[in-house]
């Protein structure tokens, strides 16, 4: 993807995972999943896919979490463009698990 397809490409994706529904349960699940990798790619990785995954297929990429990587793949090859790069970190953030201190 070229730079102003990312740029597109992470808006549209944040913008599903940010819906304060979506938003909502997806912090829960980190919550629930603290500390625990298991579940983290158990629970909040198939539904962070689930939530992108219109967007996904929309660019191209498989709607499955290969797909998902993928995507995020593409985008990061734009990570030090300014426009890019809060983008990327705020999707980045929502395929991260909760660490405990």
């Amino acid at each position: 993807m070229d730079l102003q397809t990312s740029q597109r490409a992470a808006t549209e994706a944040l913008e599903l995972l940010e819906e304060p529904s979506t938003s909502a349960e997806l912090e829960n699940r980190r919550q629930q999943s603290a500390g625990n990798l298991l579940s983290f790619f158990n629970s909040v990785i198939p539904e962070a896919t689930r939530i992108i995954a219109p967007v996904v297929e929309k660019y191209g990429f498989p709607a499955t979490q290969e797909g998902a990587a993928a995507f995020t793949t593409a985008i990061k090859s734009h990570a030090d463009a300014p426009e890019i790069q809060p983008l990327f970190a705020r999707l980045v953030e929502k395929f991260q698990p909760m660490m405990p201190p």
